[in-house]
């Protein structure tokens, strides 16, 4: 998606991005954003301009730290400085939801996640 249709500017949408995949790395299964979580997290922020603002606020200070570009030892050691903070949370259960949640809400792409865990959906 292009990032001219994000509540979030340039720089706070590759923090976002660069924090999900952190909190769900890839392994032998997708990364969150891999799985669309950050279109999940797009969602969210736009029915909440609470939340919204939190992000901002919590994606600024990411950005000031350099943290998209950061190894992931050190974006790792970030997430949990802030994990205990209102934006932590809330940026760690979004990225988590995003990942097992209903397709429909926007992450979870092709129900991944579910087939990872053996779910199968039945009609």
């Amino acid at each position: 998606m292009p990032t001219s249709e994000w509540p979030l500017d340039d720089q706070q949408l590759a923090a976002l991005r660069a924090a999900l995949d952190r909190i769900v790395p890839a392994d032998d299964w997708p990364s969150a954003t891999e799985l669309g979580c950050d279109e999940f997290v797009r969602r969210r922020l736009e029915a909440s301009s609470e939340v919204l603002a939190l992000y901002r606020e919590g994606l600024d200070r990411l950005v000031s730290q350099g943290f998209a570009a950061l190894p992931g030892h050190a974006q790792d050691e970030i997430i949990g400085e802030i994990e205990a903070t209102r934006f932590g949370r809330e940026l760690i259960e979004n990225g988590i939801e995003g990942y097992y949640a209903d397709p429909g809400n926007g992450g979870n792409r092709g129900a991944q996640s579910w087939k990872m865990m053996g779910f199968e959906v039945r009609g």
